[in-house]
Parts: C-alpha cells; sequence; structure tokens
C-alpha cells in the first residue's frame, strides 16, 4: 500500500510558485505538471528583458493558443514583470481567432495582482485581439476577475489591429452563453499606462467586449490611444453586454484618429455600448479628442461615450468630462454622449468642460449631441465649453432632445458659434437645445451667445411640436439671418390648417435679456 500525503501541486489552494523568467516560460509548458490548466502564483519580481532577442526576434511567446487555451489562474502576488517583449509581423500564422499577449488564449481563468512594467507589444501586420495581459479571454461561466492589474508600456498593432487593449485585447463569450445570462466577468482595481493603437475596437483596458455582463471599478487609463477606424475609447473600445455597471473610474490623455477613414463610436471612455441595462456612476475622463487633418467625416464622439444605447435603462450619476474635441467634420458630438438614449433614462449630477470644433457635420451638443429616450428625466447636467463651427441642430447643452424626455435644473454657459468658412448657413441653433423633437425643459438656462442662419435661439433653436419649456430663460446675443428669437428660434404651432401637421408647442415663465441681432446677406444688422 502506498499512501502520499504531500499536497497536489498546481491547484488554486496550492499554486505553482514562479520565481524567475525561466519559471514565467514554463507556464503551461507540461513540464513537471506545469499544465495550461495549472494554477500559479509569482513569488518574486522577474527580469524578462532578455525576451526581446528570443525566438530570432520574436521575443516572448504568449502563454495558450485557440486550439490549446490556458484556463487555469495567475496570481502575479503583487510582483512586477519587468520588460517583456513581444514583436510579431502578424499575431498569428495560424489561428483564425488568435490572441497575443503574456497570455495569448485564456477560458475562464482569474487574473489577479500582476504588475507588467516596460512592456513592449509590436504587430507590424494583422492583429486580432492584442492585449497587454491576455490577448482573447473567453469567458463561460459568472465571476471570473481581472483584479489588481496594473500595465506600463505600450500595446501598438497599427495597421489592421482589431481587439486592442492595453489589458486585454478582446474579451468574448459564447451567444447561447449570453443569452442564458453567463460570462460575467469583474475588472477591479486595474489600470494601465502608456500608448496604444490600433485599427479597430480599440480600448485603454479593453478593446472589445461581448459577453453577458461585466462590472468595472476603480479602474483608469492614462496616456495615447491611437486608431485608424473605431471604434475607440479611453476604456473600452466596444462593450455589447446585457448588464453594464461602471463606477469609480476614470481615463486621460488623448485619443487620436490618425488616417483618412469615417469613424463611428470615439469616447472618453468607451467608443460604444451597447446594453440591454446601463448603469454609471462616478466616472470621469479628462482626454482630448483629435482628428486627423483634412479627413472624412466621423460620427458619435462623446468626452465619455460615443455611442450609449440601452434596450431597456440607461442610468448615469454623478460623472463628468473635461476636455477638447477637434475635428475637421462631426456628427453626434457631445462633451458626455455623442448618442445616447434607453427606453428608460435616467441622467444627473453629471457636467462637462469640453470645448467643441467640428466645421462641418452637425447634431452636436456641450453636454450630448443626441439624446433621446421613450421615457425618461434629466436633471443637475451643465455644460460649460464652447462650441465652435457645425451646420445643422447645434446646442450648447443637447445638439437634439427627441422622445419622452423630461430636463430640468440644468444649463450651459458656452458660446455656441455655428457654420464655417466656406458656408455660412446653418440651422436650429439654439444657447441650450438646437432641436426640441420631444420632450420638455424645466427650469433650463442659456448664458452664452449664439450665432446661425435660421432657426436660431437663446434657448432653443426650433421648439417641435408637442413640446413644453416652462420657467426657462436665456441670456446671451443672439444673431442670425432669418427666424431668430431671444428665447426660441421657431415654435411649432398648427391647427392643420395650413397644411401642417396639427400639433401645439408652449412656452410658459420664460423668458430672455440678451440682444437680439437679425443680420443681412452681408452679416450686417437690419434696422429695424
Amino acid at each position: 500500500i502506498i499512501v502520499t500525503t504531500g499536497a497536489i501541486l498546481g491547484t488554486k489552494e496550492n499554486p505553482f510558485l514562479v520565481e524567475t523568467y525561466d519559471h514565467l516560460k514554463k507556464v503551461g509548458t507540461s513540464i513537471d505538471g506545469w499544465n495550461l490548466d495549472s494554477y500559479y502564483r509569482q513569488t518574486e519580481n522577474i527580469d524578462a528583458r532578455p525576451s526581446k532577442g528570443e525566438d530570432d526576434g520574436k521575443g516572448f511567446i504568449p502563454i495558450g493558443t485557440e486550439e490549446k487555451p490556458f484556463t487555469g489562474g495567475y496570481d502575479g502576488g503583487g510582483f512586477t514583470i519587468d520588460g517583456l517583449s513581444i514583436n510579431r509581423f502578424e499575431a498569428s500564422e495560424s489561428d483564425s481567432y488568435p490572441g497575443l499577449g503574456l497570455f495569448g488564449y485564456a477560458v475562464n481563468s482569474d487574473f489577479i495582482n500582476i504588475n507588467l512594467i516596460g512592456l513592449s507589444i509590436t504587430v507590424e501586420n494583422g492583429g486580432y485581439f492584442v492585449g497587454g495581459v491576455v490577448g482573447h479571454y473567453k469567458s463561460i461561466s459568472n465571476d471570473n476577475a481581472f483584479d489588481n492589474i496594473s500595465v506600463y508600456g505600450e500595446v501598438v498593432a497599427n495597421s489592421t489591429g482589431i481587439g486592442v487593449g492595453g489589458i486585454a485585447g478582446a474579451v468574448i463569450s459564447d451567444e447561447e452563453q449570453i443569452e442564458v445570462g453567463t460570462g460575467l466577468i469583474n475588472i477591479i482595481n486595474s489600470y494601465f499606462i502608456g500608448t496604444i493603437s490600433g485599427h479597430v475596437n480599440v480600448g485603454g483596458l479593453v478593446g472589445q467586449a461581448s459577453i453577458s455582463a461585466i462590472e468595472v471599478s476603480q479602474s483608469h487609463f492614462g496616456g495615447n490611444i491611437q486608431s485608424n477606424i473605431g471604434p475607440v475609447g479611453g476604456l473600452f473600445g466596444t462593450l455589447e453586454v446585457n448588464h453594464a455597471d461602471i463606477k469609480d473610474s476614470y481615463s486621460g490623455g488623448t485619443i487620436n484618429l490618425v488616417a483618412d477613414y469615417y469613424t463611428r463610436g470615439i469616447g472618453g471612455v468607451a467608443g460604444q455600448i451597447v446594453a440591454v441595462d446601463a448603469d454609471i456612476s462616478g466616472v470621469y475622463s479628462e482626454i482630448d479628442i483629435i482628428g486627423a487633418p483634412n479627413s472624412s467625416c466621423h460620427s458619435s464622439i462623446g468626452g465619455l461615450f460615443g455611442i450609449a444605447n440601452s434596450e431597456n435603462s440607461l442610468i448615469m450619476k454623478n460623472s463628468f468630462a473635461k476636455g477638447n474635441i477637434q475635428l475637421d467634420c462631426g456628427y453626434n458630438i457631445g462633451g458626455i454622449l455623442g448618442v445616447g438614449g434607453g427606453n428608460d433614462v435616467d441622467i444627473s449630477d453629471s457636467y462637462a468642460e469640453v470645448n467643441i470644433k467640428s466645421l462641418e457635420g452637425g447634431e452636436n451638443g456641450g453636454f450630448a449631441g443626441k439624446l433621446w429616450g421613450a421615457t425618461g428625466k434629466v436633471s443637475n447636467i451643465y455644460a460649460t465649453g464652447d462650441i465652435h463651427g457645425g451646420l445643422t441642430q447645434i446646442g450648447g447643452l443637447l445638439g437634439i432632445l427627441t422622445g419622452n424626455v423630461s430636463v430640468s435644473k440644468s444649463f450651459a454657459t458656452g458660446d455656441v458659434i455655428s457654420g464655417n468658412d466656406d458656408s455660412g448657413y446653418a440651422e436650429q441653433i439654439g444657447g441650450a437645445i438646437g432641436f426640441l423633437g420631444l420632450g420638455s425643459l424645466d427650469q433650463v438656462y442659456a448664458l452664452g451667445n449664439v450665432s446661425g442662419t435660421e432657426l436660431v435661439g437663446g434657448l432653443v433653436g426650433l421648439q417641435q411640436r408637442d413640446t413644453i419649456i416652462a420657467n426657462s430663460y436665456a441670456r446671451g446675443i443672439v444673431n442670425g439671418n432669418s427666424k431668430v428669437g431671444g428665447l426660441v428660434g421657431q415654435m411649432y404651432h398648427s391647427d392643420g390648417s395650413d397644411g401642417n401637421q396639427e400639433g401645439y408647442s408652449s412656452i410658459t415663465n420664460s423668458y430672455s435679456t440678451g440682444e437680439v441681432l437679425l443680420l443681412d446677406e452681408d452679416s450686417e444688422p437690419v434696422d429695424f
């Protein structure tokens, strides 16, 4: 009879100990039982600088592939891995969905207490799913974690990198798992500092996440992100989830759009969120978004979120953005949201201090370019940035408000100067709202000067039918060529006899105090 008393190594309770760079290279090789499904804990700082010259200059060989994924766990113990280098002409020559990072492909693994410093990952051509800690992560159960992760360095997949992130390139679940609600990812107390470059779905933390649910807290990005097409964001490029819960997290630095391509979904925190429910609080960015000179038009650009659309509820509280957005041409630009909405919208106690410059385009606002909702309320929000340029539906607070949404106790203080050098014509320009399509305003005011061509108002450019303005005011100078008003450029009011659809709008207990200038075709004041 043989009796064994020693504990089994490689379990979560008794992991293999990683003390040296040779140990790190041994992870997942099956040598001495160091398998892909084993658990590991780092116990010393590791000098990984020798990786730069390994494998004919390709550097470190990532742990796990699609055919043989890493399914265990790695606890960095709070120690560092210094100087890890990966250099590939292509991310993979064989895998259909390759991954590149410290871990190439992982399934259901926990990554905790990992600190990468001096990281360098470069992909010269191609590059599906490139990330600092893991390239391709697949979640097939609940409560998988990226906890206490820090990465300093660069993750560069310039020409055609798809799914590029500072911590993970892509986090993905199968469709059937998303439908039944499995596949929850937690990102806690994690951050990336450095440079990230990619083509599509580029994020400071995660390039692309298509999972059931994600919970993010106390995490951040700082540095520079470059993208050709997007979506691109300070924390996430794209989030496609049933439920998104993002709290107490932030981004800072710059996002540069470096190619002459149409780009949709650019945000200081996320390029786009498409969710069933989204709950956002205590989130902020201090980031500049800069377009390439003479580039194509871009759309859905926000200081926090380029696109934030929710099938059910969109909740945002105690969040803000500061910085500048500068493009030659952009539609749906907002200091907080480019485009946002849901069947039930609840936005409060949030603000934007973002200057917006986009000579062409339109549907831009100091807080949101376009805000929509079947029902909802917006309260205690404000925008202080100036808006320069744009040709239609420009507002100091919201470019477009549509849906049964009420806005209350909110204001805009920046100037709204529309038009451009080639075409001075700009319509539906307001100190607070460019186009009030549906909804109501109560205790909303605008202080900035407003300039446009037609349908120009100190508070609202065009007020459509079935809308309400109450207890509101404007104080700025308003000038334009046609349908110019101190409070509203034009309000809809028709009994149907004029051939228009019957409908009414109302203004009560509201006023303007600023000068109103009607200009001729030479932009000279008309004496009337």
